[in-house]
C-alpha cells in the first residue's frame, strides 16, 4: 500500500508542476472563452424542424470587438405547421456564450426573418450574427417530409389507405430539369422509405416539355426509387428521357399524355409490376431496351399497326410483354 500511495503521489505533483489539470482541461474544450454559437432553436408549443447553418470550422477570429464587426453570418430555418401564427411565437434556444440578444424569451413577429447576436466571452472575439426565418408548410401531411416539404412547389400531400400518399402538385407549377431530380431524391431519402408514393403533375409545366434523364431512377445506385406507385404525367409534355423509370419496380401506373411523342432509351427498364401501358400514334421515337425486362404478365397497346420505322430497332429487346398492335382497318385508331 505504501508503494502505490508514492506513486500516486509523485502522479499528482507533476500534474501540479506541469499545470496540467485533466478535468480543468476537458472543461476547457467544451467551454471556451471565444464560443459563441446557437446550439438549438424551436418555439414553445409548436411542433418544428430546425435547420441551422454554421460557419466553417477555419473560419478567422477577429481581433476587435465591434457591433459592426462580425464574421460569418449564420442561417436558421424553422418550418412550422400550415396554421401556425407566426405574428406571436416564443422561441426556446439553447445558446453557448456570454450573451445573447434579443431578449430570446420574448414573443416575437417572426412573419420576417429575426436576427439574434451572441457573444462570446472573450471580448477580443467578434459577435455572430443568426438569421432566423420561419417557413409554414402547405398542409398538415407535409409535416411528414423532414427538411424535404415540396412546399417550394405548394404541394398539396394527401394520406391515403395502406401507407400511401397522393403528392399533387398546383397546376401551371413550372418544374425544371433540376426540381424533378430534387423530388425524386426527396422519395429516396431514407426517412421515406417506408412510405409509397403517387405523384400527380397534371397542369404542370416542365423545363423544355421533357422529363429529364434519370428522372426517377437513381444511377449511383443502378436501381429506381422503389417507393413509387403511380405517376401522372402533365399534356404538354413532348418527350422523355431515357432512363427516367429505370428499375421502378414497384412502379404499377403511368399516365402518358397526348402530347407524348418521344420516349428515351430503357426510359421503362426493368418496370416489371406496370401492368398496361398504350403507346399513342403520336409518338414517333421509342428508344432502345425501352421496355426491357417487361414480363410475359404485362401487355404494351400500340396505337400503330407495326413498328415504324424512326423507332430504334431494339426497342423491343429482352421485352416478353403481349404487344397489341392496331388494326389498321380499325376506324378508332383514326381518332
Amino acid at each position: 500500500m505504501k508503494r502505490i500511495s508514492l506513486y500516486t503521489a509523485v502522479f499528482l505533483t507533476i500534474l501540479v508542476l506541469t499545470g496540467c489539470d485533466p478535468v480543468a482541461d476537458s472543461f476547457q474544450d467544451m467551454h471556451t472563452p471565444d464560443t459563441r454559437a446557437i446550439t438549438s432553436f424551436s418555439f414553445k408549443a409548436v411542433s418544428a424542424t430546425t435547420e441551422i447553418s454554421e460557419p466553417s470550422a477555419a473560419e478567422g477570429v477577429s481581433t476587435a470587438r465591434s457591433a459592426a464587426v462580425t464574421d460569418t453570418e449564420c442561417t436558421i430555418t424553422v418550418y412550422v405547421p400550415q396554421d401556425t401564427d407566426v405574428t406571436c411565437l416564443i422561441p426556446e434556444i439553447t445558446f453557448e456564450g456570454d450573451t445573447i440578444s434579443p431578449d430570446p424569451l420574448s414573443v416575437r413577429d417572426y412573419s420576417e426573418p429575426v436576427k439574434f447576436t451572441v457573444t462570446a466571452e472573450n471580448p477580443a472575439v467578434a459577435p455572430r450574427v443568426y438569421t432566423v426565418t420561419v417557413k409554414q408548410l402547405q398542409t398538415a401531411t407535409d409535416w411528414l417530409y423532414t427538411g424535404e416539404t415540396f412546399s417550394q412547389f405548394a404541394a398539396d400531400v394527401t394520406q391515403l389507405e395502406d401507407g400511401e400518399y397522393r403528392i399533387r402538385f398546383p397546376e401551371e407549377t413550372e418544374l425544371s430539369a433540376n426540381d424533378v431530380l430534387a423530388i425524386r431524391d426527396a422519395l429516396a431519402k431514407k426517412e421515406n422509405t417506408n412510405k409509397l408514393f403517387r405523384l400527380d403533375f397534371t397542369g404542370c409545366i416542365l423545363e423544355a416539355d421533357t422529363l429529364p434523364k434519370y428522372a426517377f431512377s437513381l444511377p449511383a445506385k443502378g436501381k429506381g426509387v422503389e417507393n413509387l406507385l403511380s405517376v401522372v404525367l402533365p399534356e404538354g409534355l413532348v418527350k422523355i428521357d431515357g432512363f427516367a423509370f429505370e428499375y421502378c419496380k414497384n412502379l404499377q401506373t403511368v399516365v402518358l399524355p397526348v402530347s407524348l411523342q418521344g420516349i428515351g432509351e430503357e426510359a421503362f427498364l426493368g418496370c416489371k409490376n406496370v401492368s398496361v401501358m398504350k403507346i399513342r400514334k403520336d409518338v414517333d421515337l421509342l428508344g432502345a431496351w425501352v421496355f426491357g425486362n417487361f414480363t410475359r404478365e404485362q401487355t404494351v397497346i400500340m396505337d400503330f399497326s407495326e413498328a415504324p420505322e424512326t423507332w430504334a430497332p431494339t426497342w423491343s429487346y429482352k421485352c416478353r410483354a403481349t404487344i397489341e398492335w392496331a388494326n389498321p382497318e380499325d376506324p378508332e385508331t383514326e381518332e
